[in-house]
C-alpha cells in the first residue's frame, strides 16, 4: 500500500531524512550562533579562568556514566513503551540520588578549608551541573523513543543560544570559572525544560498503564550497569584525561587552551553525533527489534556519511594556527597551535567513531576492551611525552596521533559484532 505515489517505507524513509535534516540545522543553527559569541566571551574571560573550571566540567563528565548506571542507553530500545517509562524512572531517580550525594560532598569539601569564594560556589555548582548534564542524556534518550525531533531540535538552539549568552552576561558581574559554571547550569536547564514538560506527561499515561515493575526493568536490563556503565566510564576517563592531566602537569594557563582548541574542534563531531548520529541510533533501535539482518548495511552506509565531516576538520585544521589569534584574540595564540594537533584525532574519531552498535547488539564487552585500550593509550602517550620533552604541544600532538591511530579499531569490532550478528539470525531464521 501507498500514499501519493510511495510505498510505506519510502514514506518511513523520507520522514527519517527529514528528522535528521531538521536537527541537523538546530545544531548547525546552535553552533553558529555559540561560534559567533565565543570571540565576545574569551574577551571576558582568561585562559586561566577556562582552564580552572574546565576540570570540574571534565570531572561531571566522567561521573555521568555512572550516575544514572547508564540505563538511559536501554531507554530507545525498551521492548515497550511503559518498559522505556519505567527506565526513564528509574534513571532520574538514581540521577537524584547520586547528586544529592554529590551536593553533600561537595558542602564538606568547600566550607572547612580556607578557600576564594568563587572557589566555594564552583565546588557547590558541581552537583548541579552534574544533574543536569545527566537529565538531559536521559530526556534525550526517551526523545529518541518517542521521536520527538521537533522538540529536541528546539532545545538544541536553545540550549546553545542560553549557555553562551549567560556565560557571557554573567562573566561582566561575576568570576571567570564561576561565569562558566553557573551559565551552563542555567543555560541547559532552561533549554531542556520544555522537553521535560513533554516527557513528564507522556511519562504519566505509560506509567498508568500495566507499567511493569522496576525489578523485572532491572532484570531485564541489567547488562547495562554491568557492562555499558564501567565501559562508558572509562570511555569518559579516555576523553577527559587530556584535561585533567594537562591541570596537574601544565597550569590552568595551558589547560585554558587545551579547553577551547577542545572545544572548537569537537564542533564538526557535536553537529554529527547531535543530528546524523541521533537519527542513526533511533532507526538502528528499530532495527535491532524488527530487522537486525539489514543492520550492517545500515551501519556502513551510515558511516560514510561522516568521513567527509572528517577530513574537512582536518584542513580547516591546518588553518587553526592562524585563525584563532584573529577570532579570539592575540591572548589565545597558543589554543590554535594545539588545535592543529587536535583536528586529526578529529578527524579519525568522527569518520570512524561517532556512531557503533556494539551496545544495541549486546556487545558491551567489546565496547569495554575498546575503551580501556583507548583510555591506556591516551595516559601513557601523554606521561611518556611529558617526561622526554616537558612540553604541552608536543603532548597534546603525540596523544591525537594515538588517538587517531585507536577508532580504526572500534570500526573493526563493529564489523565482527555485526558479522556475528547476522550468522545467528540466519541460523535461527
Amino acid at each position: 500500500m501507498g500514499v501519493g505515489g510511495f510505498s510505506v517505507n519510502e514514506l518511513a524513509a523520507r520522514m527519517r531524512r527529514s528528522a535528521s535534516f531538521r536537527l541537523l540545522c538546530a545544531t548547525l543553527l546552535g553552533q553558529a550562533i555559540a561560534a559567533l559569541l565565543t570571540p565576545v566571551l574569551t574577551r571576558l574571560v582568561t585562559p586561566a579562568d577556562l582552564g580552572a573550571f574546565s576540570p570540574f566540567l571534565s570531572a561531571a563528565g566522567i561521573l555521568l556514566p555512572v550516575m544514572s548506571l547508564r540505563y538511559e542507553w536501554a531507554i530507545p530500545i525498551a521492548r515497550t513503551d511503559s518498559d522505556a517509562a519505567r527506565l526513564v524512572q528509574i534513571s532520574v531517580g538514581l540521577l537524584v540520588g547520586f547528586s544529592l550525594v554529590l551536593l553533600v560532598l561537595a558542602g564538606i569539601t568547600a566550607f572547612p578549608t580556607e578557600r576564594a569564594p568563587a572557589n566555594v560556589s564552583l565546588i557547590l555548582l558541581f552537583a548541579p551541573m552534574a544533574f543536569v548534564m545527566g537529565a538531559v542524556q536521559v530526556l534525550s534518550g526517551w526523545v529518541l523513543r518517542v521521536s520527538a525531533f521537533d522538540a529536541l531540535a528546539k532545545a538544541r538552539v536553545s540550549n546553545a543560544t542560553l549557555v553562551i549568552s549567560g556565560q557571557i552576561l554573567l562573566a561582566l558581574a561575576l568570576p571567570g570559572p564561576l561565569a562558566l559554571a553557573l551559565g551552563l547550569v542555567l543555560g541547559q536547564a532552561l533549554a531542556f525544560l520544555p522537553i521535560c514538560l513533554l516527557a513528564r506527561r507522556q511519562l504519566r499515561s505509560h506509567l498508568a498503564i500495566s507499567a511493569p515493575s522496576v525489578t523485572d526493568v532491572l532484570r531485564e536490563h541489567r547488562r547495562f550497569p554491568q557492562f555499558s556503565a564501567p565501559s562508558s566510564l572509562i570511555n569518559s576517563i579516555g576523553v577527559e584525561t587530556p584535561i585533567l592531566l594537562s591541570i596537574l602537569l601544565l597550569g590552568p594557563a595551558f589547560t585554558g587552551h587545551l579547553a577551547l582548541a577542545l572545544r572548537i574542534v569537537a564542533i564538526p563531531g557535536v553537529l554529527a553525533a547531535g543530528s546524523l548520529a541521533q537519527t542513526f541510533y533511533a532507526e538502528a533501535a528499530r532495527q535491532v527489534r524488527e530487522e537486525p539482518m539489514r543492520l550492517r548495511s545500515f551501519y556502513r552506509r551510515s558511516l560514510l556519511r561522516f568521513v567527509p565531516i572528517g577530513l574537512a576538520v582536518l584542513l580547516i585544521g591546518l588553518l587553526c594556527p592562524w585563525l584563532f589569534p584573529l577570532v579570539f584574540g592575540a591572548e589565545w595564540a597558543l589554543a590554535g597551535q594545539i588545535a592543529l594537533w587536535l583536528s586529526v584525532a578529529a578527524c579519525s574519531s568522527i569518520s570512524l567513531g561517532t556512531i557503533s552498535c556494539l551496545e544495541y547488539l549486546g556487545r558491551q564487552g567489546l565496547n569495554l576492551f575498546w575503551n580501556t585500550g583507548r583510555l591506556l593509550a591516551v595516559v601513557v602517550s601523554m606521561l611518556v611525552t611529558y617526561q622526554l620533552t616537558n612540553d604541552g604541544v608536543w603532548m597534546v600532538a603525540v596523544l591525537s596521533v594515538t588517538s587517531a591511530a585507536w577508532y580504526p579499531v572500534l570500526y573493526l569490532l563493529n564489523e565482527f559484532a555485526l558479522s556475528r550478528a547476522n550468522k545467528v539470525e540466519t541460523i535461527e531464521g
